[in-house]
């Protein structure tokens, strides 16, 4: 009786973990998906803890140890814990491999925003997403800003503002690119990390100074577009209507 007694004890121990791991991801504002993803990787993690704990106590039972059962429910819940670690980090991995093979199929599907002629500064933006994977989304944004400038320099050679612009991005972005990689391959992984960020902050910086130029440019196509709406609507203004 006070075998079963400790059992039922052990159990409820085992349960309670459960519902306080459930009741802390719906604190934590987790949406329903990811409740139900945490729930299912606890409920697997139990079956594997159960496994474990049947293991315990058959090989105690085996051994002749005082009391089998309890040893097997101790390493249930001793390894429920852990299970439920890894199970999640190993989702979370599968999860972000996923979503990085989204994004590499939708890089390889689109065409290059860079004018045909600026090769290189293409291949520096490929190697600056292979050096941070995880930042693509801010790379992406500074690269479609900078790539508006290399096309505004290629339509319009005599504004001197966009080319000043268009030759530091031709010329700085692949060297910034090449020196971090190199760095890189002589770094430690800590080191390697900040020089990685510094790299991706220093592209934000030009695709900032990319944005607003193609700003500028088009605050002031703006005003010569309104001028000359002005000046149909001042010619056009008496003429009857058909």
């Amino acid at each position: 009786m006070f075998r079963v007694l400790i059992w039922l004890l052990e159990l409820g121990v085992l349960f309670a973990v459960a519902a306080f791991a459930f009741v802390a991801l719906c604190a934590a504002g987790r949406s329903f998906v990811g409740i139900l993803r945490a729930a299912a990787n606890l409920a697997i993690a139990g079956a594997i803890s159960g496994m474990i704990g049947l293991g315990f106590g058959i090989g105690g039972a085996a051994l002749g140890t005082a009391d089998p059962v309890a040893d097997g429910l101790l390493a249930a819940i001793l390894s429920l814990p852990v299970m439920s670690w890894a199970l999640s980090r190993i989702g979370r991995r599968r999860r972000e491999r996923r979503g990085e093979a989204v994004l590499e199929y939708r890089a390889r599907s689109a065409l290059a925003p860079e004018p045909a002629t600026d090769g290189d500064v293409a291949v520096a933006w490929g190697r600056a997403v292979r050096l941070a994977p995880a930042q693509r989304q801010r790379l992406a944004m500074a690269r479609e800003a900078c790539a508006y400038v290399l096309h505004m320099s290629e339509a319009h050679p005599l504004d001197m503002e966009t080319m000043e612009c268009a030759v530091l991005i031709r010329k700085r972005l692949p060297e910034l690119v090449d020196k971090t990689a190199s760095y890189c391959t002589l770094a430690g992984k800590h080191e390697r990390r900040g020089v990685i960020e510094d790299m991706v902050g220093d592209i934000e910086s030009l695709g900032r100074m990319a944005l607003l130029r193609v700003e500028r440019s088009k605050a002031e196509l703006g005003e010569s577009l309104a001028a000359t709406r002005a000046h149909i609507a001042s010619r056009t203004s008496e003429t009857p209507a058909f």
